[in-house]
C-alpha cells in the first residue's frame, strides 16, 4: 500500500495499481529484473523495494513512486532468498530492514539499510523459517510460522533489535502455519475484556 492505492505485482511481472477511491485498475512499470516467485516488497519513503526471488534470489532493485522508475541496489549476503520474509524495523531504525529464512537457508537473518544500500548479518533465528512471516508490534518484531524443512510450526520468537538477538516464545499459534498473512491491528478493534496479553499501548500479540 502507498498513499492509499495497492500495488501488484505477481511473478509474471504483471504489474498494477488498484485506487479503492475510483475502483480502478491502473499499471506501474514492472522491474527491469524479474523477481520471479516469493520475492519481499517493502515501502520506504516513496518507494519499493524489492528483495529476492526465485528468478533474482540475491538482487535488490528500488522502484521511486513519484520518478516512476526502477534501479539496482546492492546484493543481499551470498544467501540466496526465496520464500523469506521482510520487516521494516521499529521507528527508531526507519531506515533498516530485517530479512529472515528462505529456502535456501532457513535460520540466517541479516539487515539492510537502505540508506546507506549496505548489508549487515543479524543473528541467527532459533528456529529455520520459510514461508514466515515478520510483524513489528510497537518496539517489537516477531516471526510467526513458517516450515523448517521438515514440518509446518506453530511457533513464535521475537528479534531483540538492540541485542541483536532470538527468543522463542512460549505462546503457540492456533495451528501451524506456512504461506500465511499477518497484519497489526489495532487495539482499539477490539474488546477490551477479551484482549490476550496486551504488549503495549496500540497494539495487542504474544
Amino acid at each position: 500500500m502507498y498513499n492509499g492505492k495497492l500495488y501488484y505485482m505477481n511473478k509474471n511481472n504483471q504489474s498494477e495499481i488498484y485506487d479503492p477511491e475510483l475502483n480502478t485498475w491502473t499499471y506501474w512499470s514492472p522491474p527491469p529484473v524479474g523477481a520471479g516467485d516469493r520475492p519481499c516488497l517493502v515501502t520506504w519513503r516513496d518507494s519499493f523495494i524489492l528483495i529476492g526471488g526465485s528468478s533474482n534470489p540475491r538482487g535488490v532493485q528500488l522502484y521511486n513512486i513519484t520518478a516512476n522508475s526502477w534501479s539496482t541496489l546492492a546484493q543481499m549476503p551470498p544467501i540466496p532468498r526465496v520464500g523469506h520474509a521482510c520487516a521494516q524495523l521499529p521507528s527508531s531504525n526507519p531506515n533498516r530492514f530485517l530479512i529472515l529464512g528462505g529456502e535456501a537457508e532457513r535460520q540466517h537473518a541479516a539487515i539492510y539499510d537502505a540508506g546507506t544500500d549496505y548489508w549487515t548479518t543479524a543473528a541467527k533465528s532459533t528456529s529455520g523459517r520459510a514461508y514466515s512471516n515478520l510483524s513489528v508490534l510497537g518496539n517489537r518484531v516477531f516471526a510467526i510460522g513458517g516450515h523448517d524443512g521438515g514440518k509446518v510450526l506453530d511457533t513464535v520468537e521475537e528479534y531483540l533489535v538492540s541485542q541483536d538477538k532470538w527468543e522463542a516464545k512460549g505462546v503457540k499459534l492456533p495451528g501451524a502455519r506456512h504461506v500465511q498473512s499477518a497484519v497489526t491491528l489495532s487495539v482499539d478493534l477490539f474488546d477490551s475484556a477479551n484482549l490476550y496479553t496486551p504488549l503495549e499501548e496500540g497494539c495487542i500479540g504474544v
